[in-house]
């Protein structure tokens, strides 16, 4: 089921009807008003966002076979074997990031969480994860924005799923910078010593889904994986609402 259809689904409950029509009447992207039967955006603005390919690579955002866990060109430069998201980092899939972050759009997180839930549901070759596994906030900023929109987004996604979320095995040890203005070389030396593994958590031969809003350079997903990978994690996939840098 689609994103937008979704969102639709949601609109019919009474209150959310009520609460829509006096708070949130116009679509999130265009901010034209929205009918009866649209929530948060509009059907021409879903028809205009794009999907990414199911599954990719995390370096080189191409598409991988089916059978394959990983990209043969790429797959000696990423601690992440595999990546899945919504979509790619359009206009859609922004506002969406955005309503969840700094608006409190709640409901657009289990949406999200539904259509990723789909995408790893279809395949036959993903092995068993052990922990789904949110990016942690630094707690001076998880205290100023208050919550971890990851957390939120993976415990949805564990809901959907029935696989346990896990918030000790990763930890948020140094506060970095935003990542929003800095190059490619740039985010990886911000995240550079940026987590942490809980050392009483024994995770040899573990398959862990790390989860996030967005990937743009592939940063932070990849300093996260490298920490488990340390730690003797067997396989690191990473799953996000929105990718940038897909053609």
């Amino acid at each position: 089921m689609s994103i937008a259809k979704r969102a639709a689904v949601l609109a019919k409950s009474m209150a959310d009807d009520i609460l829509r029509f006096i708070f949130f009447p116009e679509c999130i992207v265009c901010e034209k008003p929205l009918s009866r039967q649209e929530a948060y955006f509009c059907e021409k603005c879903h028809d205009l966002a794009m999907e990414t390919p199911e599954p990719m690579c995390p370096i080189c955002r191409g598409e991988i076979a089916v059978g394959r866990r990983s990209c043969r060109e790429c797959e000696s430069e990423s601690s992440i074997s595999i990546l899945w998201g919504c979509g790619v980092f359009d206009s859609f899939h922004r506002a969406i990031i955005h309503g969840i972050k700094y608006e409190g759009l709640l409901p657009l997180v289990t949406i999200a969480a539904e259509t990723l839930a789909e995408r790893l549901e279809k395949l036959s070759h993903l092995p068993s994860v052990d922990w789904i596994v949110p990016i942690p906030l630094h707690w001076t900023r998880r205290r100023q924005r208050g919550f971890n929109q990851s957390e939120l987004i993976a415990n949805s996604l564990g809901e959907k799923l029935g696989l346990p979320v896990s918030l000790r095995v990763l930890e948020r040890v140094r506060r970095t910078l935003d990542q929003t203005g800095l190059n490619a070389k740039e985010r990886v030396e911000n995240m550079r010593g940026a987590f942490a593994t809980c050392s009483r958590i024994d995770l040899s031969g573990r398959t862990i889904l790390l989860v996030d809003d967005v990937t743009t350079t592939g940063a932070t997903l990849n300093e996260a994986a490298k920490e488990l990978r340390k730690a003797g994690c067997k396989n690191v996939f990473a799953a996000v609402i929105a990718v940038a840098g897909v053609d």
